[in-house]
């Protein structure tokens, strides 16, 4: 086709494309069918291979969706000669994730994702490189993720991507990742333009009624004008464009030869540019000009070894006027002929397949179960949902559904793999798959905030705590029941697990233990969960749970240590492992730790419209918290707000309770200890029992707080003592540092003193720095109004520093004014020197300042070593350096402190 009236277009690209004018050279081109988008990335691709530009091209078939991999495959296939450079990890996993390596185990997403980039990167050392993919929308979902983790980490890189996709939004990986420019139909000048550079170009009525049906869709136009030589255009009037396409396509078919229609067919059925695997499934007394009557009709093109339809809309239109058993045929004899390739052979005999049959439904398992062992979850997960509907039995349908399920939740598609779990339960009459897959369905409810239901589902099918896997199952059941709170269920999980403290204890005894009695089994489980982190093996559910219980007990180093290489917010896939989960788990971690600006990353990445999840509730409420501590009122109050909308309804009580405390801090922040109290309190009912029975206990410093400011000391003494009562005599050193805290405020004036010692003598509770630095504050305000200023000044200033460091806003101007009070005039926080660079940049800037190399940056952060080096080269200037040891010394000098200067 040619290109007329897209100069303007093309000149976008070149622009996005330009390294002089984006850090990022990314593009992506959208349309209706037709539009001229393929016409327009082959004008591009040209022009960029005629400028010495290496170009890498990959094209979507709808035979290829559901095949893992092979738009990598068909994107790398000329350059994976050059793989055999890469380390051995990374050379494995692209090798595995193709189908061409010896290891039978998935490659981890982000070792894949690293092999591909090294690789492309050391290609781009001999030259630019632009990666060119057609139809985007058909390709599979494994190789798109892939073409996302790339699309964000080739900043600075000689290294392009331009895609083309159907539609007004791009695929779910790739949205917001990629620039969009959008093809829209040629003006009326444009569209006669194209018209009159054809052959017998239309004229009077028959030229503008081509140019009223076509609407300016370039296709349309020129395939409409070859129809109407001769012919009457009224059976085309009054559809859509693409239909009315597929309808000029689709009327040529009938012309041909009966041997030329039934090879077309073939050929449209297998979606594949490779002419020996069409050729294979045609009749044995076919030979090459079998195809020459289509050809002469302009439908395909026949090229050294490859069959290509001019447009996918024809290879549609050839397809959708065949009846089933006509498509059959061409999918049986297609199947017949791909012994040598087994995905692609259990493709079409599913295709081909409408009733039950075990060995097709074996044969698309079998492929599935390698899809599996190459990472492609998505593709491993619409195999399996295919073998099940093409079972004879209940039993093999609900272990197929249940494989499924367990897929799904992997790829963070919660709902769906309820769904899928709920349906496998329901279908097999199998008593174990009966039991896991009840209780997948009851996991995933419990991750979409119907915690009722799903503890149910759970308890019903949860086994002997004796039998293997039952001690398992309960820690379902423990979790559920520590989100809710609800009494009943911490009880009932407590009888039916009976956990013998005694005995040998497993990482599913302590997890039963951290979440139904915390605080009678602290000293128990923080004593062996060293033991059980170091028998730790490679189940990414267990070193989850693990994770979540050293943080239940109050180990958040270890509880990060475990959570952070399995969630952490640089991950590409962290809002997908255990559906989101692990990464909100990491981010209150990391609040805990004094780590704000990562737990503002993991917030980041699980931003979400909707919040049906349980992680993205949690990342809510937290977005909320870091909202109040560092000041910015108004959004805490937004957040919060939404959460108590979600929160109350569905009975969270665990994050019910973080947001009241939420509400409470805005007002502090805010300095109104009336508002805060009452919202405090709302953390126990009305009686003085938490409302949680664990979150609650840890308020009781800020509520203690509020009362002793409102004039309420008395009353919250009782609230006190029942948490003391609760946690008992093995608290951990956080929960011991709070209960002090709030005895130390509401002590009477002899014992206030030492109960400020008392809170602060033991150094383990700098481990949590905000709420140490909480107690700083407090003590150095007793102390200035015990007359008793000089004494003040120490823990104040100790306090002040660890403010300005997390960035606790309306903590630090308090603290500031408690230190003017005593004499001293603390200097203003000196600007963070990093503030005004981007995230990412602030990460590497910190990274290369402790001397670490652009290549162990790269490895770090999943980014490659010329990505370091650009965000480097733009950092320099901007802090007033030029190397890196200026950069070393930049971050390690001291940070101006307060003077000690009487007023």
């Amino acid at each position: 086709m040619i290109l007329v009236g897209r100069d303007r277009e093309l000149a976008q690209i070149a622009d996005a494309l330009s390294p002089e004018i984006s850090e990022s050279l990314l593009c992506a081109v959208l349309g209706d069918p037709g539009i001229g988008k393929s016409s327009v990335l082959t004008a591009v691709t040209k022009r960029a291979a005629e400028q010495g530009v290496r170009v890498l091209r990959a094209r979507g078939s709808t035979a290829e969706t559901d095949l893992p991999f092979a738009g990598l495959h068909q994107l790398l296939f000329p350059v994976l000669d050059r793989a055999e450079s890469l380390p051995n990890r990374r050379r494995s996993a692209l090798l595995g994730a193709l189908g061409l390596g010896e290891e039978d185990v998935p490659p981890d997403g982000l070792v894949l994702g690293m092999a591909v980039l090294t690789l492309l990167s050391r290609l781009a050392d001999d030259g630019p490189v632009l990666l060119a993919v057609d139809d985007l929308q058909w390709i599979d979902l494994a190789s798109r993720s892939l073409l996302a983790f790339l699309a964000r980490r080739l900043e600075g890189e000689p290294i392009g991507l331009i895609v083309t996709a159907r539609g007004d939004r791009l695929p779910a990986e790739l949205d917001g990742v990629l620039p969009v420019i959008r093809l829209e139909p040629l003006p009326e000048q444009g569209a006669r333009l194209l018209l009159d550079s054809g052959p017998n170009p239309p004229t009077g009525a028959v030229r503008e009624l081509i140019l009223a049906e076509a609407e300016g869709n370039p296709l349309a136009l020129v395939e409409l004008a070859k129809a109407m030589q001769g012919r009457e255009l009224a059976q085309y009037a009054a559809v859509p464009v693409t239909e009315l396409l597929e309808r000029t396509f689709a009327a040529q078919v009938p012309q041909l030869p009966a041997s030329a229609q039934a090879a077309l067919l073939v050929a449209a059925a297998a979606d594949t540019t490779d002419l020996a695997t069409v050729q294979s499934a045609l009749p044995d007394d076919s030979d090459h000009e079998v195809w020459l009557p289509a050809e002469q009709a302009g439908l395909i093109r026949i090229g050294p070894g490859l069959i290509e339809f001019r447009h996918p809309l024809v290879r549609s239109a050839i397809y959708g006027r065949a009846s089933f058993s006509e498509r059959r045929r061409a999918h049986l004899a297609l199947a017949a002929g791909l012994d040598w390739d087994p995905d692609r052979r259990a493709w079409h005999l599913s295709t081909a397949t409408a009733a039950p049959d075990e060995t097709i439904a074996a044969t698309v398992e079998a492929a599935a179960d390698r899809a599996v062992r190459r990472g492609a979850t998505a593709e491993a997960l619409a195999g399996f949902v295919r073998a099940g509907q093409l079972s004879p039995g209940p039993r093999e349908h609900g272990r197929r559904l249940g494989t499924a399920a367990v897929l799904a939740f992997v790829a963070g598609a919660i709902s769906r793999a309820e769904e899928l779990a709920q349906r496998a339960s329901e279908l097999t009459d199998d008593p174990a798959t009966r039991v896991w897959t009840g209780t997948l369905a009851g996991i995933a409810g419990s991750f979409t905030l119907r915690l009722d239901s799903a503890f149910r589902r759970v308890m019903a099918n949860t086994p002997d705590p004796s039998e293997d896997g039952g001690m398992r199952l309960f820690t379902v059941a423990a979790h559920i029941a520590f989100t809710s709170g609800k009494a009943e269920y911490r009880e009932q999980v407590i009888r039916a697990a009976r956990v013998d403290r005694t005995g040998p204890l497993t990482g599913f005894h302590l997890s039963v233990l951290a979440m139904t009695d915390p605080f009678g089994s602290g000293s128990v489980v923080r004593e062996a969960l060293p033991g059980i982190v170091a028998a730790l093996d490679d189940d990414l559910a267990v070193q989850h749970m693990v994770g979540t219980l050293a943080a239940r007990v109050d180990e958040p180093t270890t509880a990060i240590d475990l959570l952070e290489p399995i969630g952490g917010p640089e991950r590409p896939d962290a809002a997908l492992v255990q559906g989101g989960l692990v990464t909100a788990d990491l981010g209150w971690a990391y609040l805990d730790a004094g780590r704000w600006t990562h737990a503002l990353a993991c917030v980041d990445r699980l931003a979400s419209g909707e919040h049906t999840t349980l992680s993205s509730l949690g990342a809510l409420v937290l977005d909320a918290t870091l909202a109040a501590l560092r000041g910015d009122i108004h959004r805490a109050w937004l957040r919060a707000d939404l959460a108590l909308s979600i929160a109350g309804p569905a009975q969270i009580t665990a994050l019910l309770v973080r947001t009241h405390w939420v509400t409470g801090m805005v007002a502090v922040a805010d300095g109104d200890p009336e508002t805060a109290y009452r919202h405090f309190r709302r953390c126990f009912d009305a009686h003085g029992e938490p409302l949680h029975y664990v979150t609650s206990c840890y308020q009781i410093g800020d509520l203690a707080a509020a009362a002793a400011r409102t004039g309420r000391a008395s009353q919250t003494r009782d609230l006190l003592s029942r948490v003391r009562e609760l946690a008992g005599t093995e608290a951990s050193a956080r929960l011991q540092q709070i209960m002090n805290r709030a005895e130390a405020l509401l002590a009477p004036p002899g014992e206030t003193e030492e109960r400020f010692i008392a809170a602060l003598a033991d150094p383990a509770g700098e481990r949590w720095p905000f709420e140490r630095a909480q107690i700083q504050l407090d003590h150095g305000e007793w102390l200035r109004r015990a007359r008793r200023a000089s004494e003040a000044r120490a823990p104040l200033s100790r306090a002040l520093k660890v403010f300005e460091e997390l960035g606790a806003v309306p903590w630090a101007e308090r603290t500031r004014a408690e230190l003017r009070a005593t004499g001293i005039a603390p200097k203003a926080a000196s600007p963070d020197r990093l503030a005004g660079l981007p995230p990412r940049t602030q990460q590497i800037v910190q990274l290369a300042a402790q001397g670490l190399t652009n290549k162990e940056i790269g490895d770090r952060l999943f980014l490659s070593h010329r990505t370091v080096g650009s965000h480097l080269y733009q950092a320099f200037p901007k802090l007033g350096i030029s190397t890196r040891a200026q950069l070393r010394d930049l971050l390690t000098k001291p940070q101006d402190g307060a003077t000690n200067q009487p007023h």
